[in-house]
């Protein structure tokens, strides 16, 4: 285990530009040892034989969680584990610090309480090593959700020559999940030299995604393989993203959503050729209209977003089945809200 000192300022550590590593992965976490050592073993299955540093960010973690942290990281043994603690700013903040302190060609963001699949993350790497230089983002194709402990997907076999050029065309698809930072891996010297491609640090919700759409709007030169898909994300109960929320935390999170969406629609706005962008801000309101529903959010901030996202002359909602024409229905919207607020207290998820 290596562990780097921020220093009470939080000065960045520059990594050498003669890259010593080919991929860094930066793990945020914060009070949560018990899924990293999980995460932290599905990288090093798939790393055999690869220079992959693991960065862990520790975000001002409690003494007791930051022990276990640290035990889980020593755990590790000898391997390119790199454990850096800083003070408590949130997710966002730590991802911007391991940026700086990437010392790998490539960055990815992986969250502690999610794994990646060790056969796919094997063909990620292969095709990382043979990627042309300009290259300055790659999408690694759709992620899959884990909704039970120990159930693990059927994935096809990756295809490492499957890689090709990608334009927004080709990610900003229906069903794509090409806004979420986890399905791209970027370069380093690229991100590092643009400090208006850092997470928003104001937003606990959707900070990746609006990272994203920035990155998307640069003129990237972009490549793709929706084969590899090595992302594993858990929804189940250790995961950071289940249960429902306090009317605080709905509202802070409400802030959050509204952020994206207007960064969202003016990106829409801005490229009105590409085919299925519309398709896709649809799927995105639909998604976290009922994200906000199943976290018991209050009426009041249920009327506001419904209100924000439904009435939007220049982007029109056009709802695709029967969930979604439920979803938009006031009464079944709120309905669904009170029966998550009524089981809070109960269940650890709605």
């Amino acid at each position: 285990m290596y562990v780097r000192d921020c220093g009470s300022t939080l000065q960045p550590f520059i990594a050498l530009q003669n890259w010593t590593m080919l991929l860094t992965v930066v793990i945020p976490i914060y009070n949560t040892a018990a899924p990293l050592r999980r995460c932290l073993l599905s990288l090093h299955a798939g790393a055999t034989d690869h220079d992959v540093q693991l960065l862990v960010v520790d975000d001002g973690s409690a003494p007791q969680q930051a022990a276990a942290i640290r035990e889980v990281v020593k755990d590790m043994g000898e391997r390119s584990v790199v454990l850096i603690p800083t003070a408590h700013r949130g997710a966002a903040a730590a991802r911007n610090v391991g940026i700086e302190h990437a010392d790998g060609r490539y960055l990815w963001f992986v969250d502690a309480d999610d794994t990646v699949d060790a056969v796919h993350f094997r063909a990620l790497l292969q095709v990382l090593e043979s990627l042309p230089p300009d290259v300055q983002m790659f999408h690694t194709g759709n992620y899959h959700i884990l909704s039970r402990p120990h159930r693990m997907p059927s994935l096809a076999a990756p295809q490492p020559g499957a890689s090709g050029s990608a334009t927004l065309a080709t990610v900003l698809l229906p069903q794509s999940g090409c806004l979420d930072m986890f399905t791209w891996i970027v370069a380093t010297e690229w991100l590092r030299n643009n400090p208006a491609l850092r997470f928003p640090e104001e937003h606990a919700l959707l900070e990746d995604s609006m990272l994203v759409l920035r990155m998307l709007d640069s003129e990237a030169r972009m490549m793709e393989n929706s084969t590899l898909s090595p992302y594993l994300h858990h929804v189940y109960g250790d995961s950071s993203t289940s249960g429902a929320w306090s009317p605080a935390r709905c509202a802070d999170r409400m802030n959050d959503v509204t952020a994206f969406f207007t960064a969202f629609r003016t990106f829409v706005l801005q490229h009105p050729s590409v085919p299925c962008m519309h398709s896709l801000y649809d799927r995105y309101r639909y998604v976290y209209l009922r994200v906000m529903a199943v976290k018991g959010c209050p009426a009041a901030l249920l009327d506001r977003l419904r209100g924000q996202l439904l009435d939007d002359e220049a982007v029109p909602y056009t709802p695709h089945g029967f969930r979604q024409r439920m979803l938009y229905c006031r009464i079944t919207h709120h309905a669904l809200a009170w029966l998550c607020r009524q089981l809070r207290n109960t269940s650890p998820s709605c």
